[in-house]
């Protein structure tokens, strides 16, 4: 069933093992063991995929990759597995061959076209 907590709303998810805790508009988790917890107008939908905080209305927050994960971002999507996505505006981790690999900070940055693992892109623009 859903998790409930006093003075905020949670839902559940159909996905074993997933969960969505306090979110607003547009949060949601559409994976086995996906959670999305708080923020605005993202979804977790990777298996085992991460969703903390963060969100925008001009964009959509979406940790698509298995055991993705984006902290506190707006707009930011993260389609490689392992990789992360932390407090950045419009970080995209595109290639799905880029696993292990991370965007922490900055905007507007981008790994689309990157051939191999264990990429970053610190604070940059």
């Amino acid at each position: 069933g859903a998790l409930q907590f006093a003075g905020g709303c949670s839902f559940s998810s159909p996905y074993p093992g997933a969960a969505i805790i306090a979110g607003n508009f547009g949060v949601s988790a559409t994976a086995n063991s996906a959670v999305a917890i708080g923020g605005s107008n993202g979804v977790a939908s990777g298996v085992g995929a991460v969703l903390i905080g963060g969100g925008t209305s001009y964009g959509q927050n979406r940790a698509e990759g298995a055991n993705s994960t984006i902290i506190g971002s707006g707009a930011s999507r993260a389609v490689a597995a392992y990789s992360s996505i932390i407090g950045a505006s419009s970080g995209q981790i595109l290639s799905p061959n880029s696993n292990y690999s991370t965007i922490l900070g900055g905007g507007n940055n981008e790994m689309s076209a990157t051939a191999g693992d264990y990429n970053a892109i610190v604070a940059g623009l």
